[in-house]
């Protein structure tokens, strides 16, 4: 049952809260017309792939959703193995450190960009719906790739023997969907062959499998299709595809979700670890001689102007700031190439509308999420050394690990923008030995580029000019 009319009333808001129109559109008539199942375990990003509009839009109109009463959100663990959510929690609060997933049988450790997970449901409110069966609600947002078509005459038996890829499989007679999904992820590929019997009589369909989504390894299996009907049947074993599924690493960078949902909060004595993820630190050259020219006031007003600036360049490049820190903030990203371009244009706006000089560091790699003081905060190696590359910086300029500077994904963006990195040795502190390092000039003219590293603690003196070609 739909209420149509809080339906609309409930689009309206959410245009009227800057959602795009289009996917505000798109999720009118998805929500009043989809199948049942599909109002629970929403992925943004497989509607948006399904509806073919921007993931980045439709996640956006989620989150404002959630704020207006369309959706609710639930966190869940989501098993690399199998794909299937375990371990639903309301609020992030209420998430465990580790969950295990019941198919595969394998324990799933807290990742933020690997094993958690953020979907919605469509409020009862606007519609509802019972609760879909686990295999119904896999199904709903299955994507048929490889198929395996038969045609069973009336009373015939068929037999096929088959290879099982990675991924999840489903059964489909007469163009429905049966009640059967297999899910072939967990383990290497064995040998032995598996047999699978599936029957389809007037009642339905029937398989030989104890629930009605099983998880075996890839590899052989022997799959016996008996057709008891009196009709012929035609029926199918597909392959799914791949979908793409929103991490608890995209939200932590959406800008929505930083204004509008601090209650979303890990657990104080909990912490998940992230596998791969760009930090950025900054902070102003010369701040103290700033407040002895401007004074106080004025001083403070171009601090603040500052960081507007920058939070702005951070937010348009799919960023979200963590932290500000006197003079200086921190800030994460998904993607390189996303982090130097916001580089790039906060040195080109403060250098046209202030006369401040700021100083950057760059860094990727592991990191842990954590609650701090009742925010999202980030602590480790990674986020250590960000810090030593900025301290590193001469102002207009950004200082970034080799291994970033080398990444395939930056070498178009420096070409393009005619950027050279100066790759040298430094020595960080508290960090053993001689670091690789780059350095990048931001200035319009920058007497320092070429000039040599200086020697000593803080630099090794040796260095190359690479230009982004080789």
């Amino acid at each position: 049952m739909t209420d149509l009319a809080l339906l609309d009333r409930r689009i309206e808001e959410l245009l009227a809260s800057g959602a795009d129109p289009k996917t505000g559109r798109a999720l009118r008539n998805f929500i009043e017309e989809a199948p049942a199942a599909r109002m629970y375990a929403i992925s943004p990003y497989r509607l948006a792939e399904d509806l073919s509009l921007s993931q980045d839009e439709m996640l956006d109109a989620f989150l404002l959703g959630v704020l207006i009463g369309l959706f609710e959100l639930e966190w869940n663990f989501r098993c690399p193995a199998c794909g299937v959510g375990e371990t639903r929690a309301q609020h992030l609060q209420e998430l465990e450190q580790n969950a295990f997933c019941n198919i595969c049988r394998i324990d799933l450790p807290g990742e933020f960009d690997e094993t958690i997970e953020l979907k919605f449901n469509v409020s009862h409110d606007i519609r509802r719906e019972p609760q879909p069966e686990l295999g119904d609600s896999i199904l709903a947002w299955f994507a048929p790739g490889k198929r395996l078509a038969l045609e069973l005459p009336a009373g015939a038996v068929k037999t096929v023997q088959l290879k099982l890829d990675h991924g999840p499989y489903a059964f489909f007679y007469d163009s429905a969907q049966a009640p059967l999904a297999l899910c072939a992820g967990h383990g290497e590929s064995t040998s032995e062959e598996r047999e699978i019997e599936v029957t389809i009589n007037a009642a339905g369909c029937q398989s030989s499998l104890a629930s009605s989504i099983r998880s075996i390894r890839p590899g052989p299996v022997r799959l016996t299709i008996r057709n008891q009907d009196r009709n012929a049947k035609k029926a199918e074993l597909v392959h799914g595809k791949p979908r793409p599924w929103v991490r608890a690493m995209d939200v932590a960078l959406n800008r929505h979700f930083h204004e509008h949902f601090s209650t979303e909060l890990i657990h104080p004595k909990r912490s998940y670890a992230i596998r791969n993820l760009v930090f950025l630190f900054t902070d102003l050259r010369g701040s103290t001689n700033l407040y002895e020219q401007l004074g106080d006031a004025r001083a403070y007003s171009r601090v603040q102007e500052h960081f507007d600036i920058l939070s702005r360049c951070v937010a348009e490049h799919r960023g979200a700031v963590v932290k500000t820190v006197g003079d200086a903030i921190m800030a994460v990203f998904k993607r390189s190439n996303d982090a130097l371009r916001a580089v790039q244009e906060m040195h080109e706006q403060l250098r046209e509308r202030t006369e401040l000089v700021l100083k950057t560091g760059l860094h990727r790699g592991p990191a842990i999420a954590v609650n701090s003081n009742e925010r999202l905060d980030y602590f480790g190696r990674t986020v250590n050394l960000a810090a030593r590359l900025q301290g590193l910086s001469r102002g207009g300029d950004l200082i970034l690990s080799r291994s970033l500077a080398e990444e395939p994904a930056l070498q178009p963006l420096l070409k393009q923008s005619g950027l050279n990195a100066v790759k040298y040795l430094a020595r960080l502190k508290g960090i053993a030995g001689e670091y690789p390092i780059a350095r990048i000039s931001l200035a319009e003219s920058d007497s320092m580029a070429t000039m040599p590293v200086p020697p000593g603690d803080i630099q090794s003196g040796r260095q190359s000019l690479v230009s982004a070609k080789s």
